[in-house]
């Protein structure tokens, strides 16, 4: 989140008082004054950590004022004047504004603001930030922008809110040996004094603040050149050549992309910048440059994974996507922020899905759907649309539920109306708001045009309000082959139960072989009812394209479990994903996971067995400390051995690129859950130095989880002398898994070594917090300054009480009540809310269901 002086604030007496009241109003720029063109000179001292700024800002003032107020945060004005007149300059840094006054009101029409300014570089990814690494040279240090949400105004004065768009020309000055990126293509550049450059970018289509960008460093560049344009990537000297395959995918994406939004890409070049390091984020869409941390566009043969291929795709792909829905067209505000995020999500898959159907990539992204779901199920939900008032709260609206929930929605929009239409109203809206603004109306408006079907009521029931609707069939009585199903809904919660709601929802269900498939739109009250040729066992939602949870009467439940190795693996992974929610939500018995899991056959969909092994994980950590972990872990190893032993540990040929991500998942699992033949493996393939590249982090992580204190100093002393960010970053956070308490704690005592970046150092703290949460808890209180130097807005307000996301520890529970009662302002509680409530129940879970699973799995063992 932003906060003025963060850095005197963190985690203490934060610079909005915990007990403020929420915040109701919208808090903008006067709407008199918009910008027209931005003229900038930035000169950053890398060294010193600062910059200085000249900018011109041509103003188009629509009544008469002797006041301009635009947004300024920690930077430090030499002058200011409007149209040659001096003006005073009067600072407000809780709104984060500058107001320029001069004697006389200025008439409506065209003027200029001038501004001489001063302003820092960060060590975080906000504004201009700094990123050390290590090269064959000695340290190098790179130079890159984030402004998203509301940074800009760190790096230039400016009217940084989404709708004040404007076109900029910008200048940079820089040492001569360095490379300079922004959003255009460079139009000049010419020696600027000893050793310096002055370099001159084109000049930018009209844009948001916030899409802004400029990198400096010690960068090489590949290219390829597609439909026109020209495709780079960029990354520090020696590791282009790693981003070949990202290069690939984009020239792939481009063309697609141009071809489905109707409308070409507009700018001449498109690079994708590699900057060591890492923050809240994975990359930023800003136009013609988008930022990556290098681990999600950076392939290295010798260290990375098909996770991080498939990642590298589909990231590519997201903010490829944005190039068109949050570049092109903006929101008007962060209300609507989904337009962004949710179609980039939602077309990240679809391209995904097109180029890479083996992958199935709508089957993965479920995960990420289920995280959203876990979060509308609860008090602290909000709706898709949300009211946005201040730049922390746009901060705190990028979530699952924006991102995943937004995703789900368009994707069952789109199956409803069907893709061709659905994908004309999209070229029609690109068309008619390029270059401006639009909100979540303007969308449904040109979809329903291009389709002829009124989907607004749909929509906006599951974009105004918050929740899941839960359906819960009624089957009906087969006869002649046929029966009747129908539908009813209620709404799905955890925790507390939350305000009845009524969701028109496209549903369907079909026999588990795809056949006699029938649907409807549930009425306005919440029931639906269709023919269902067939009898035997069905499903609901095939293909789960509807955003809802489903809850089986207990003998159709029944009837699809034995059967289970009959049903679509798309549904297979749904009725894995609702048994685990059920069970948390006391709707269905906790082991009903459990028994699906034990019907799932060994050769199943890989993205099946994968979710199985990552939910014996959650569920390990809900044993931790009680004494039937141990007959839990012992079901647990012989669930998951034989898959692993089926797959084996090196990628066989011919083998589904899925198997690979399957086997990063088992030897995890399998290693947080002490089996010692897992343990001994990895650790044989470390002193072997034989470890596949596509296992080689969770092997690692395997070794730091099993470390004594001989293996931890062989993980430091590699750490310590890798040059290559990506490595050094895997043996640091290997020695944060370490579950012997002295070594986590030696883990700890490095997090803010020099040779540690910004980034890692708080992921080194979070890693440790998997097996210690308590100690990483005390350690990240007793260190607020070094951690408020190294967050980035997106991950601070957050960042303490996700230390607590494995915890079972009471105590803990307590402090971090008392962290949010007295350090979280009032409107900024909701996510940490959210994790009170997951930590509460986790407690409650061990009490009141475990006990469950521990009589099933008794049962089981006889």
């Amino acid at each position: 989140m932003k906060r003025i002086l963060i850095a005197a604030a963190f985690l203490g007496a934060l610079a909005l008082s915990a007990s403020a009241q929420e915040t109701t109003e919208r808090q903008v720029l006067p709407d008199n004054v918009k910008p027209v063109r931005y003229e900038l000179t930035v000169t950053p001292d890398a060294a010193a950590m600062t910059l200085a700024g000249d900018v011109r800002i041509e103003i188009d003032v629509t009544a008469p004022t002797r006041t301009v107020t635009l947004n300024s945060l920690e930077l430090e004005f030499d002058s200011a004047e409007i149209d040659g007149t001096r003006a005073t300059v009067s600072f407000d840094t809780t709104a984060q504004t500058a107001t320029l006054t001069v004697p006389r009101d200025l008439g409506v029409g065209r003027h200029t603001l001038a501004i001489a300014y001063r302003g820092k570089i960060y060590r975080q990814a906000q504004g201009l930030f700094a990123v050390d690494y290590d090269a064959a040279g000695g340290q190098e240090r790179v130079l890159a922008t984030q402004f998203e949400a509301a940074d800009a105004r760190r790096f230039v004065p400016s009217f940084d809110e989404p709708s004040l768009k404007a076109v900029f020309d910008l200048t940079v000055i820089v040492p001569e040996n360095r490379m300079v990126i922004s959003n255009m293509p460079e139009a000049s550049s010419e020696a600027a004094g000893p050793g310096l450059k002055r370099v001159r970018f084109a000049t930018s289509p009209k844009m948001s603040s916030y899409l802004l960008f400029l990198a400096v460093g010690d960068f090489e560049r590949i290219t390829t050149t597609v439909d026109g344009v020209e495709i780079g990537v960029v990354a520090k000297r020696g590791d282009a050549e790693h981003g070949r395959f990202a290069l690939e995918s984009a020239a792939q994406l481009l063309h697609y992309y141009n071809d489905y939004f109707g409308t070409p890409y507009p700018l001449p070049k498109l690079d994708m910048i590699a900057v060591p390091g890492g923050g809240g984020f994975a990359a930023m869409e800003n136009w013609g440059a988008i930022l990556y941390f290098e681990e999600y566009l950076l392939l290295d043969p010798e260290h990375s994974s098909e996770s991080d291929r498939q990642t590298i795709y589909t990231d590519v792909a997201h903010e490829m996507a944005h190039q068109w829905f949050g570049d092109l067209v903006t929101m008007a505000w962060w209300d609507d922020l989904w337009l962004n995020e949710g179609f980039a999500s939602w077309m990240e898959r679809k391209a995904t899905e097109h180029f890479h159907p083996d992958w199935n990539t709508w089957m993965q992204g479920q995960g990420r759907l289920q995280q959203a779901m876990d979060l509308d199920a609860r008090a602290t939900t909000h709706p898709v649309v949300q009211e946005i008032f201040t730049v922390d709260q746009a901060n705190d609206a990028f979530d699952r539920i924006t991102y995943e929930k937004g995703r789900a929605v368009i994707r069952m929009l789109e199956v409803h109306v069907g893709e061709d239409p659905f994908r004309d109203g999209v070229r029609a809206y690109m068309r008619e708001h390029a270059y401006a603004n639009a909100r979540t109306t303007d969308l449904w408006a040109a979809i329903e045009t291009a389709s002829g079907q009124h989907i607004r009521q749909i929509a906006n029931d599951f974009l105004l309000q918050p929740g899941i609707p839960l359906v819960t069939p009624e089957p009906g009585v087969c006869t002649h082959n046929a029966r009747t199903i129908t539908l009813r809904q209620s709404r799905f919660s955890l925790g507390e139960a939350q305000a009845a709601q009524r969701w028109h929802i496209p549903v369907a269900a079909a026999l588990v072989n795809g056949a006699g498939a029938g649907g409807s739109i549930t009425d306005d009250n919440g029931v639906a009812s269709f023919p269902l040729t067939g009898c035997g066992p069905f499903i609901v939602n095939p293909g789960q394209t509807s955003y809802q949870r489903t809850l089986y009467p207990r003998q159709s439940f029944d009837e699809l479990s034995r059967n289970f190795a009959r049903v679509p693996a798309p549904d297979q992974l749904t009725m894995l994903y609702d048994s685990v929610a059920f069970g948390l939500s006391g709707s269905a018995p906790y082991s009903d996971f459990f028994a699906l899991a034990g019907r799932t056959p060994r050769n199943a969909d890989p993205l099946i067995w994968e979710l199985i092994g990552e939910q014996v994980t959650v569920n390990d950590y809900r044993y931790s400390g009680l004494p039937s972990q141990a007959a839990y872990r012992a079901y647990a190893r012989n669930l998951l051995r034989p898959v692993l032993a089926r797959i084996g540990w090196e990628k066989r040929s011919g083998e589904a690129d899925n198997v690979s991500l399957l086997r990063e998942q088992l030897v995890s699992t399998l290693s947080s859950i002490e089996d010692p033949t897992v343990l001994a493996e990895a650790r044989r393939r470390f002193l072997a130095d034989d470890i596949p590249a596509p296992i080689r982090q969770e092997v690692l992580f395997a070794v730091g989880r099993g470390a004594d204190a001989t293996t931890f100093d062989a993980l430091l002393s590699r750490a310590r002398a890798s040059t290559d960010t990506i490595e050094k970053t895997t043996y640091y956070r290997a020695l944060a898994h370490a579950t012997d308490p002295a070594l986590a704690a030696r883990a700890l005592a490095i997090a803010f070594d020099e040779d540690v970046n910004a980034a890692l150092g708080t992921d080194i703290i979070d890693d440790v917090a998997y097996a210690h949460s308590r100690v990483a808890w005390d350690f990240a209180v007793a260190h607020p300054d070094e951690l408020s130097a190294r967050l980035d807005p997106l991950s601070r307000v957050g960042y303490l009480p996700r230390l607590t996301r494995f915890s079972v520890d009471p105590t803990l529970l307590a402090d971090l009540r008392t962290h949010i009662d007295t350090q979280v302002p009032a409107d900024l509680r909701r996510g940490q809310e959210t994790a009170y409530g997951r930590f509460a129940e986790r407690l409650r879970l061990r009490t009141e269901r475990l006990p469950e699973l521990d009589t099933w799995l008794a049962t089981r063992s006889r």
